[in-house]
């Protein structure tokens, strides 16, 4: 789990396309597959409650799990 303070919505996706970046680049340097299922959320609320929160990127972080599997070819 990463925590960022002081983010916009726009700079927190630039890090996730960041990271998933060199997540793809990483596996194409290796000779197994890497791959990685995130998810994350953002908000600018004031009162901010972290159980919702890491409860809403892990659900996010399952859809990824998912896609991952369906567009990945079976060996």
């Amino acid at each position: 789990m990463i925590i960022l303070k002081n983010k916009t919505a726009e700079e927190t996706e630039e890090i996730i396309r960041q990271v998933r970046a060199e997540i793809e680049f990483a596996d194409e340097q290796s000779d197994i597959p890497i791959s990685v299922a995130m998810g994350y959320v953002w908000t600018d609320a004031e009162e901010k409650n972290l159980q919702e929160l890491i409860h809403c990127a892990d659900e996010k972080m399952y859809q990824d799990k998912k896609q991952i599997k369906e567009n990945t070819p079976s060996v």
